[in-house]
């Protein structure tokens, strides 16, 4: 959320308003928010010191803003004036910080090694936690059980919080893996020259299931899936068939 300065009930920034510019000195900064960020750090990464002068209606304060907002801790950050003096002001930076990661929880993970899905959870002990991170790991475990033949996982990953005093969260990765998707029959349309069995046969991964061939996996792996069209294209073209 962008902040801006606050006096009363009129908005001081430049794109809102139209009045002429005064120049305040800063006589303080406060910090108001944090848990674990220091106060000292957050108002050296804003820019903003006790001393300087502040033109407003001005841009320096959303400038403040933003170099806040860079740094990837906060999800809420607001520069506001705390009280006026005379020509001087007192200002207060108030941030919300992001969760920090303290453990992962997996649930449903019956096929799939729980300490693989945990290598697709990026995080150590401490590091903070974006909603975005969130959206990437569910997408890289989805991805992991594809590659499983377990197609119709379904795959939440959200946080709880587990210490407020210090914004900790637990990871919880929550599973539904459905049922695995194997490959019954595969099909081929359009073929004349040659017929299902040779472009079976020039696939490396993509077989049908056969009950008697209990040692062997047919599971449906999009990758390799990919990779033997292309070797079925090969087939065609080593055999005269150049645009096939």
């Amino acid at each position: 959320t962008v902040g801006m300065i606050l006096c009363g009930s009129i908005r001081l920034h430049a794109q809102a308003s139209q009045q002429p510019q005064e120049v305040y000195k800063i006589l303080g900064i406060s910090v108001d928010g944090n848990t674990l960020a220091d106060p000292a750090a957050i108002i050296a990464n804003a820019g903003l010191k006790v001393g300087d002068e502040l033109l407003l209606p001005s841009d320096q304060v959303g400038q403040a803003v933003r170099k806040l907002w860079l740094l990837r801790i906060f999800d809420d950050v607001q520069i506001s004036i705390d009280r006026k003096v005379g020509n001087g002001l007192y200002l207060v930076v108030k941030v919300r910080e992001l969760p920090r990661y303290e453990s992962t929880e997996i649930t449903g993970s019956d096929e799939v090694k729980e300490s693989d899905i945990e290598k697709k959870v990026p995080f150590v002990r401490g590091q903070v936690v974006q909603p975005h991170d969130l959206v990437k790991i569910q997408k890289e475990i989805t991805k992991l059980y594809e590659t499983e033949g377990m197609l119709l996982a379904q795959v939440n990953v959200t946080t709880v919080p587990v210490d407020t005093a210090v914004n900790r969260v637990v990871l919880k990765v929550d599973i539904d893996e459905g049922t695995q998707v194997k490959i019954r029959h595969v099909e081929f349309e359009g073929n004349a020259a040659f017929d299902n069995s040779d472009l079976r046969g020039a696939m490396d991964e993509t077989k049908e299931e056969k009950w008697w061939k209990f040692w062997s996996s047919f599971k449906f792996d999009r990758k390799k899936y990919e990779q033997d069209k292309r070797l079925v294209t090969q087939f065609y073209s080593k055999n005269g068939y150049r645009d096939a």
